[in-house]
């Protein structure tokens, strides 16, 4: 039977495997880079909203968040350029 090692007071160096080392990394086709990159920019803007206005977009748009986002978006870029605002 092999003797256990103790890993009390062990840190990352002492336990890991060196062996296993992925030399396969493209650091050029770094996924985060990428998507950083290569989507819009959408800014969460926590807001408040009237009773009839939240219960009639949750009612609408209950299960399809990206519509509701929309909707509210462009009907807030409409009120803000008609007011000479956007």
């Amino acid at each position: 039977m092999s003797k256990k090692r103790s890993l009390a007071g062990a840190g990352f160096e002492d336990i890991a495997d060196t062996a296993n080392v992925n030399i396969n990394v493209n650091t050029n086709d770094n996924i985060i880079n990428k998507l950083l990159v290569e989507t819009d920019k959408k800014v969460m803007l926590g807001i408040y909203f009237d009773p009839e206005v939240e219960e009639a977009l949750r009612k609408n748009f209950k299960k399809k968040r990206g519509l509701m986002s929309s909707i509210v978006n462009e009907a807030t870029k409409r009120a803000l350029q008609e007011n000479g605002l956007l």
